[in-house]
């Protein structure tokens, strides 16, 4: 079972929080008429329209990653 949180961050803002299985997918629709954005880093200059009627769906990914500082 997965469990996710959505944290009203201001006004038409939610946050979500969460841990995606390899399994499964976590799929997300938009309901914003219009300005509706998403992103994963914090950095809203990269971010992705995402208006009403899109979806998102986030899964594992099949490689995994290392960040070499």
């Amino acid at each position: 079972m997965l469990a996710f949180r959505f944290v009203k961050a201001q006004p038409n803002t939610y946050l979500i929080f969460g841990r995606v299985a390899a399994e499964t997918a976590l799929v997300i629709e938009s309901r914003m008429a219009d300005d509706g954005v998403i992103f994963s880093d914090g950095m809203i200059a990269d971010c992705l329209v995402f208006n009403a009627g899109m979806k998102a769906t986030v899964t594992v990914a099949p490689n995994r990653g290392h960040l070499v500082v």
